[in-house]
């Protein structure tokens, strides 16, 4: 019974964790997309950023293992598209 308990509460604290994780890539996103002072670039960015929280959304909706992965490669690609622009502070 222990041990049932157990591998409830760890699954549950990673699902948490995992969430918060997931809060925090969108977070540093955002951020980034809002340091680029290209208009053009920042809005390219702002359209790829929500077009992936969109499709995530729907994506965790209809309960697709791919939803969880995604976010971390979204938030480099930004990353690196604002470094090689040149315009990250």
């Amino acid at each position: 019974m222990f041990f049932y308990l157990y591998n409830r509460t760890v699954r549950q604290l990673k699902d948490y964790h995992d969430s918060l994780i997931n809060v925090q890539n969108v977070f540093l996103a955002m951020t980034l997309v809002a340091d680029t002072s290209d208009p053009d670039l920042k809005a390219d960015l702002v359209a790829q950023l929500l077009a992936f929280l969109t499709t995530k959304k729907s994506a965790e909706t209809s309960h697709h293992p791919a939803g969880r992965t995604t976010m971390k490669n979204e938030t480099d690609g930004a990353r690196r598209r604002t470094n090689r622009a040149g315009r990250h502070k």
